[in-house]
């Protein structure tokens, strides 16, 4: 059978058109299959960082907790500080706490979640000498920044600073919690 040149042209695109949506169409499904393969692993990590958290939990004490004003080089700075013990007979290689300002209606004013020790993305203002575990028996210290604070949480942590009593309707309630915890 003879095609004509004029017909052979509109072949050629078209053919052309359906190999590059059939390529693109592979390449996006490669990239989601990954994407996918990864946000499926971070799940089941988060998962276990929280069920290890909720089995040890009442093993590890936390003490000294408060919130305040940073004073020295980052002075002015919202931050979180206490300690952490650990009463149970596994090394404790990180720990995710949070803190939450909550308001009188049980809203959230602010929350964070941080790791006083190991897997930092940020590095803390002090931590005992960067301690990578917790042993069984130890405790350790930490003070951590507190960013994004909204005017709410500051102004109180303010006032909180110069022993002035704010009213007790406009009070933030701070609790602490641990939400993860890897053990080794």
């Amino acid at each position: 059978m003879y095609i004509k040149k004029k017909h052979l042209a509109v072949v050629l695109f078209s053919s052309g058109i359906i190999a590059a949506v059939m390529v693109s169409t592979l390449v996006g499904y490669v990239v989601y299959i990954e994407w996918k393969k990864d946000s499926t692993a971070s799940m089941y990590y988060d998962s276990l960082h929280g069920l290890t958290a909720d089995m040890f939990k009442a093993d590890i004490v936390l003490f000294n907790m408060n919130t305040g004003i940073a004073e020295g080089v980052f002075e002015g700075a919202p931050i979180v500080e206490g300690s952490l013990k650990n009463n149970s007979s596994k090394i404790i290689s990180s720990i995710m706490l949070e803190v939450a300002f909550l308001r009188a209606d049980g809203s959230v004013a602010y929350r964070k979640l941080f790791f006083p020790f190991g897997e930092n993305k940020i590095i803390p203002i002090s931590t005992e000498g960067l301690k990578t575990v917790l042993l069984p028996g130890f405790d350790i210290s930490f003070k951590y920044p507190l960013r994004d604070c909204p005017q709410e949480v500051i102004s109180q942590l303010y006032t909180k600073s110069e022993f002035a009593r704010a009213a007790k309707r406009d009070r933030l309630e701070v609790k602490y919690s641990i939400v993860g915890m890897s053990v080794l």
